[in-house]
């Protein structure tokens, strides 16, 4: 009898949700306020600190400006030191580039910089925004961006931080702190790149904080009966498939997505053209711009491979919510014959927007991928457009079963 109890108290969904919610917030906390890191190696950019200007003395020849509106500032920085100003308006724009040559052997990166925005308005596309952003360069002179912080409006000074793995092709790499946006003003100041290794601890804790991610998502799935409601083993698919794709590697999506694309059949994805040309013979051109496809000349835009990674994250989410809210409504509140009260679907949906974020924090176990609060909303606005799809549906489908009883 005390077993039974225990077991009716454990299998509430409610109960599942709310132990999901405790731990995804205590797993969060503690990976946003514990480094996995420790630097191991000397600053890889000279004169990041931005004390002296980069464009003469020990640091000339290091850095390279695009733009007219491209000064530093001798207290332009954070608290008042020597800082970068990057400005843009019209078709004029900015950039601060760093190259460097020799990543010394180094497996991952610490790339760190403080960014101060002033009425920053993005541009009509993707790219077009104020950004820190690291490339790696490998020997074919192909560029993989990873974006480390974005920032508009305005704000004080933010402080953005990125671990990477180096790519095993890797040469090279360069920084660029880019103000390519509309219009508006961006401060820069120390921007570092240190080799780094991961703390002996680290995978102890990610596998500890793993199992647990794991065994709690288990849990969930047991007190919400899914294998026993309609659609059940298709939700299970659809969640797995979305733990796989945020749980990859960011190279593997990005090539998965790019083969995809090359198998359609008049799909020829062009850069953008430059938007200014003030410095000699260089061109400012879309920081977007990646790499080429193999066997072809048309170069990739970073920004396309974005969007439809994005367009995933929309889709499945969908799909996910299209046969959640489906097994709601069919299953009711004691089966069939019970029709599903308000409380069913708002649970439901708690339970979706949570396994949203569980994909998100579950990233935190990577090493090549970080939580977004965008994709979350962007997984939120699928759960949106699947749920009423279902309960429109499911809405005709039984008016239309009841038309021959009403007529009769």
């Amino acid at each position: 009898m005390y077993q039974d109890k225990v077991l009716s108290f454990l299998s509430q969904p409610v109960l599942g949700l709310l132990v999901a919610a405790a731990f995804l917030a205590v797993m969060t906390l503690f990976f946003a306020y514990h480094d996995s890191y420790r630097d191991v190696g000397v600053d890889l950019i000279r004169g990041g600190d931005l004390e002296e200007s980069p464009f003469e003395g020990t640091a000339k020849g290091r850095w390279r400006g695009i733009g007219e509106m491209v000064q530093w500032d001798a207290r332009g920085g954070y608290q008042s030191s020597g800082g970068v100003r990057l400005g843009a308006g019209g078709r004029s724009t900015s950039s601060l580039n760093y190259s460097i040559i020799n990543l010394e052997g180094s497996r991952l990166l610490r790339f760190s910089g403080r960014l101060h925005a002033e009425e920053i308005v993005k541009g009509e596309e993707g790219w077009n925004t104020a950004r820190l952003v690291l490339s790696f360069i490998d020997p074919d002179g192909h560029r993989h961006e990873h974006d480390i912080c974005e920032v508009t409006g305005s704000g004080g000074w933010r402080r953005c931080e990125r671990v990477l793995a180096v790519p095993s092709r890797a040469v090279g790499a360069q920084v660029h702190a880019q103000n390519l946006a509309a219009s508006g003003t961006l401060w820069v100041d120390d921007l570092q790149l240190v080799p780094a290794v991961e703390k002996s601890s680290t995978p102890v804790w990610r596998g500890l904080f793993g199992m647990l991610w794991g065994a709690i998502l288990v849990y969930c799935a047991w007190a919400s009966k899914l294998l026993d409601r309609p659609f059940g083993p298709a939700i299970i698919v659809v969640a797995l498939v979305i733990i796989a794709g945020v749980a990859a590697p960011e190279s593997t999506i990005d090539k998965i997505v790019r083969r995809g694309a090359d198998r359609v059949n008049g799909l020829v994805l062009h850069a953008p053209p430059a938007v200014d040309a003030p410095v000699g013979r260089e061109t400012v051109k879309s920081p977007a711009l990646v790499r080429e496809r193999s066997g072809g000349s048309s170069p990739w835009r970073f920004d396309v491979v974005l969007t439809v990674k994005k367009l995933g994250h929309f889709v499945l989410f969908g799909a996910l919510a299209l046969a959640a809210f489906w097994s709601t409504a069919h299953r009711g509140r004691s089966g069939p014959k019970q029709p599903a009260r308000a409380t069913d679907f708002a649970t439901t949906a708690a339970a979706l927007l949570l396994f949203g974020a569980a994909a998100e924090v579950v990233q935190f176990l990577t090493k090549s991928r970080t939580p977004s609060l965008t994709d979350w909303a962007i997984d939120a606005l699928g759960i949106a457009l699947g749920a009423a799809v279902a309960l429109c549906a499911h809405q005709f489908l039984r008016a239309a079963a009841l038309a021959p009883s009403r007529r009769a």
